[in-house]
């Protein structure tokens, strides 16, 4: 129960931060389809796909290499992939040599506090909780693998396709913090997290040992 309490203290105080990050006082209200210009999102040079009530943009000057997937039948409530976005011509070489398996770029996903608990506590690769919006999680995802596909599989990092491919894995974080502005969500590092469980728990057990030292 303990540890319980001090896990939801925590992110209490981290919610609280972020929510008062600017320390201005005055509240920005975005519009998700109109947030503060910055590259490579200005001047209408976007593709807005809204999914789960949330808009994602991409840059429109790669929208024919792209394969964007936000369809996703059987996924839970607690832990939903939002959209994947695919390199179309590697996907298609992929399902064609080994039906299907790459390709894959960057993805979001959404959970609630129940399955962010446990992925705290567990840990996992390829994603990175980076906001909330004060009851659920947003996840970046990402391959631990190269995922470039050519017919034959040759990867022959001197070819215009390895170039191409090295711009489409640039826009992923891009995307992401035009994400997080857009949506008007509050940042989110699950380290600074977890280290400010870590501290808690250190000084509940010294809190404990010297209760116990002054027994009589």
């Amino acid at each position: 129960m303990r540890r319980l309490e001090a896990f939801s203290l925590v992110l209490a105080c981290l919610l609280t931060l972020a929510a008062c990050g600017g320390g201005t006082g005055d509240e920005t209200v975005v519009d998700p389809k109109t947030p503060p210009p910055y590259p490579p999102f200005t001047d209408g040079n976007s593709t807005l796909q809204c999914i789960d009530g949330l808009y994602v943009a991409l840059p429109a000057q790669y929208s024919e290499l792209l394969l964007v997937d936000s369809e996703f039948p059987g996924a839970e409530e607690s832990w939903k992939p939002l959209i994947s976005v695919y390199e179309k011509a590697s996907c298609d070489a992929a399902m064609e040599a080994f039906g299907g398996g790459g390709g894959f770029l960057f993805g979001f996903l959404v959970m609630d506090q129940a399955a962010f608990e446990q992925y705290a506590s567990a840990g996992g690769s390829g994603m990175e909780v980076f906001a909330t919006d004060g009851e659920r999680y947003y996840a970046y995802t990402f391959p631990t693998d190269v995922q470039f596909c050519r017919p034959g599989g040759e990867i022959d990092t001197g070819s215009e396709d390895w170039k191409t491919w090295e711009k489409l894995c640039e826009i992923g974080p891009l995307v992401r913090e035009d994400f997080l502005t857009r949506n008007g969500l509050q940042p989110f590092s699950l380290q600074d997290f977890l280290d400010q469980r870590a501290e808690s728990s250190e000084e509940e057990r010294t809190h404990d040992q010297g209760s116990v030292s002054g027994l009589p």
